[in-house]
């Protein structure tokens, strides 16, 4: 009785698959680079620099996201704007549930820890766009 039960529970076992996590800036020259994430590469290398702390693996383990992809995966669904299954679908073998996760994680750490990396163009235009969107839409202050 006990050799059918393992074998039963040898059977339902799901097999563990490696997927490749390769840099996906190294399959695109810099221009297309740019077009698919609206930056260059060396400005998205200097981004990983800044976010390795909050977004870098947490975990010894082999299948962690490096930080690269993570940061990759989060501008591309900022460039494309759509939603996160169509960009784990563009990027290299991510997961749709991986995709969410990280998208959410590289937004927030985006909006937590590089406010002064982030500017606009100064009061005025800031200003107008806040005039524009209050006629326009009859915005309340």
């Amino acid at each position: 009785m006990d050799a059918i039960a393992a074998m039963y529970k040898h059977s339902f076992r799901r097999q563990r698959i490696f997927r490749d996590r390769t840099n996906p800036l190294e399959f695109y020259d810099e221009q297309g680079v740019r077009k698919r994430y609206r930056l260059w590469p060396h400005t998205i290398y200097g981004l990983c620099e800044l976010v390795e702390p909050y977004m870098g693996p947490k975990t010894c383990r082999s299948q962690a996201l490096p930080t690269l992809l993570r940061v990759c995966i989060g501008l591309r669904f900022v460039a494309v704007g759509s939603f996160a299954s169509t960009v784990a679908d563009l990027e290299p073998k991510v997961d749709p549930a991986t995709a969410n996760r990280t998208i959410e994680l590289f937004l927030n750490t985006m909006c937590e820890h590089l406010q002064c990396h982030i500017k606009f163009k100064g009061r005025t235009m800031r200003t107008r766009m806040q005039q524009f969107f209050d006629n326009y839409g009859m915005f309340l202050n």
